[in-house]
């Protein structure tokens, strides 16, 4: 599953920088399509967001353009383990996470 991560980086006492990553995504559709709200919507409303992305692929040696639709962003992490207030989380394992729950 893809991971959300987001990082804001304070330049002066003014003016914000954001810096959007997202895992296999083209970098176009990140720079063009995805804004900050964004990414606090899904973390926040806990929901997916999906994008379409053309591709050139190759088979048997012919290049064919596909368009696909992937999520490009998922609040959802399979490897960690997400405390109440939704936003800090702990890595499997961790000796504050219940071991019934594990």
């Amino acid at each position: 599953m893809f991971q959300l991560n987001i990082s804001i980086e304070l330049l002066d006492c003014e003016c914000l920088s954001e810096k959007k990553i997202c895992k296999g995504v083209k970098k176009c559709v990140i720079g063009k399509k995805l804004k900050f709200n964004d990414y606090k919507e899904v973390l926040f409303n806990q929901e997916q967001k999906r994008h379409d992305m053309n591709l050139i692929k190759s088979s048997k040696h012919q290049l064919n353009t596909v368009k696909i639709n992937k999520i490009s962003l998922s609040c959802y992490d399979n490897k960690r383990y997400l405390l109440d207030d939704s936003i800090t989380s702990l890595a499997y394992g961790h000796k504050l996470i219940p071991k019934e729950i594990i």
